[in-house]
């Protein structure tokens, strides 16, 4: 294969990590929004260092970086547009930088830019043990949140809870349980990852409770009714915007930027 060729907008990037989240799975099915005409190659997210980039555009050779290519990154060498670059800090290591873009940037805008998240609130996470669910806890949890996390396993439950969560419930009956645990106030906000709109639409009345802000992450800008106060989720990010939501993510993750769980890593050859 060819090594890839940056446009004059683009970096190119030595790969030194490609991470594995769940668009790359709904890709391979064609159920991703985004679909690329087959054969293509994996891999939405990397870390890695600057081979080549265009002038003005922030980056140098040599540089550790984290990237947003949406797809191509699972190789040696990947080009990705200057604005969905951002620099990796020198003690993060390039397996946390690759699980940082996908879970994390999704979550930092969904709570921050649209949830407007403050100290002192609760916020109940749906799917807790997943990607968005261990990202929307650590983040919460940074911003001084209360974190109620729904989990369906002991297994899983025990991943909540060593990712930071206050507390951590089963989802029958949930409901009860987080009015019992809030003496019946409710929640500030409920994170949701339901992956598709139909599925989000058929669990609306599970988890749109009591709650003045719900964050529908991975379902697109689709409408929710007239609930939300604090705006709903828009993944229609605007390019301008995501190096400033990187380093706002930084800043508030913290330690926890250096304590990702990361389950399974695999040599190229074996992906």
């Amino acid at each position: 294969v060819d090594a890839p060729t940056p446009k004059p907008h683009e970096v190119l990037i030595d790969v030194r990590v490609a991470g594995l989240c769940y668009p790359d799975a709904l890709l391979t099915r064609g159920l991703y929004q985004m679909k690329p005409e087959p054969p293509f190659t994996l891999g939405a997210e990397v870390a890695g260092v600057v081979a080549q980039a265009p002038e003005g555009s922030g980056f140098s050779v040599g540089d550790r970086v984290v990237a947003f290519p949406g797809f191509g990154g699972m190789a040696e060498q990947v080009c990705v547009a200057a604005p969905f670059v951002f620099h990796l800090p020198d003690d993060v290591s390039f397996e946390t930088g690759a699980a940082l873009p996908m879970n994390y940037l999704t979550v930092q805008f969904a709570l921050d830019r649209r949830g407007r998240l403050a100290e002192g609130e609760t916020v109940l996470v749906h799917g807790a043990a997943g990607g968005i669910g261990i990202a929307a806890i650590q983040h919460a949890k940074a911003r001084g949140a209360r974190v109620i996390a729904v989990a369906s396993s002991d297994d899983k439950r025990a991943i909540a809870t060593q990712a930071g969560a206050d507390d951590v419930i089963a989802p029958d009956g949930f409901k009860d349980a987080v009015m019992e645990l809030t003496d019946g106030r409710g929640v500030d906000i409920v994170v949701a990852c339901p992956g598709r709109l139909e599925d989000l639409l058929q669990q609306r009345h599970h988890f749109a409770f009591q709650a003045q802000v719900q964050v529908a992450v991975g379902v697109g800008a689709q409408p929710l009714g007239q609930r939300p106060l604090r705006g709903q989720l828009d993944l229609q990010l605007a390019t301008e915007q995501l190096a400033f939501e990187f380093g706002v993510l930084a800043d508030v993750g913290g330690d926890h930027l250096a304590d990702l769980p990361v389950f399974q890593q695999y040599a190229q050859a074996e992906a």
